[in-house]
């Protein structure tokens, strides 16, 4: 499958079920990540599982464990070693346009 196909599917996977994705206390953030950030990102060829064996230091991806400490970002895209971009997640039951604290988070690591 291509990584125009996987987020298709990713797409369509998320729309069939956008209503429990929303409303269920039982799908969190980890969730999230695992179904639909890490292959989103994998669909667009971050190498989130560091499989071409980069040393640690020059990862593509660095993952954030689950925590709630809200100190780290979930993901870490980097180049060469160096910090790009921040992607912070957050199950879908959370409404990012209404609330303040996903920006503030996020902001933060920025």
């Amino acid at each position: 499958m291509n990584n125009k196909e996987r987020l298709s599917r990713l797409i369509a996977q998320y729309q069939k079920n956008m209503e429990f994705y929303r409303n269920a206390r039982e799908f969190n953030e980890q969730d999230c990540r695992d179904e639909f950030i890490s292959p989103l990102l994998e669909s667009f060829g971050w190498d989130v599982h560091n499989e071409k064996g980069t040393s640690p230091q020059y990862k593509e991806v660095v993952v954030e464990k689950f925590s709630n400490s809200g100190d780290r970002p979930d993901y870490t895209l980097t180049l060469n070693g160096v910090s790009k971009i921040f992607v912070e997640a957050k199950k879908p039951a959370v409404n990012i346009k209404e609330e303040q604290e996903p920006a503030i988070q996020a902001r933060r690591y920025g």
